[in-house]
């Protein structure tokens, strides 16, 4: 069992996109729980967060796992890549949502200018067997949150007993008409981020 830690001072506040900061936030606790502690009596995740300006906080997660070789770390965000901490018995495709965040990227642009949301998507794989997969990812409703498309689309590969590893992925999108609220994010994340 692993204890998690909070050290957040009383009353902090900012002003961020809740979904993705939480989404990141849970996987890299996951990523700490399925990969960190194999041989820790102990385990313990400690998340921190602190002002680190009048307009900026910063947040930590730390855990007392095995951590991460030094000759590891350049591999750390690499495609189709599991690094040798990693226990083998744990089932994953390796694939590190790299090249499914890049390409939910550019979907996700695509279609906020054209003011669309996302209502499936499809995930078309070619194995290195030689063989092909398809398998589709449905939000509960319509979205545009890239955090919770990858927390679908994980959950999917993170399931998935493929026969090979995959060589080709592609991408995309059923799209539909984006709710008036989606089009005010829109508009707000324009003028927010450069």
């Amino acid at each position: 069992q692993v204890k998690l830690l909070a050290q957040v001072p009383p009353g902090l506040q900012f002003d961020s996109f809740p979904g993705p900061l939480t989404q990141v936030l849970m996987n890299i606790v996951n990523n700490a729980v399925v990969h960190a502690f194999a041989d820790q009596q102990a385990p313990v995740i400690t998340l921190t967060a602190e002002p680190a300006s009048a307009d900026r906080v910063c947040m930590r997660v730390q855990d007392n796992g095995c951590g991460i070789a030094e000759t590891d770390l350049p591999r750390l965000f690499r495609p189709y890549e599991r690094l040798e901490a990693t226990d083998r018995t744990v089932e994953g495709t390796g694939l590190g949502l790299s090249n499914v965040k890049r390409l939910l990227d550019a979907l996700l642009v695509s279609l906020q200018q054209r003011g669309q949301a996302v209502a499936a998507l499809e995930l078309w794989m070619k194995l290195d067997d030689r063989t092909t997969r398809t398998e589709s990812v449905r939000p509960a409703t319509p979205t545009v949150d890239a955090a919770q498309l990858l927390a679908l689309v994980r959950l999917r590969l993170d399931a998935l007993h493929l026969s090979a590893g995959i060589v080709t992925l592609r991408v995309s999108a059923e799209a539909c008409a984006a709710s008036s609220h989606q089009q005010q994010l829109f508009a707000m994340h324009a003028r927010r981020d450069p």
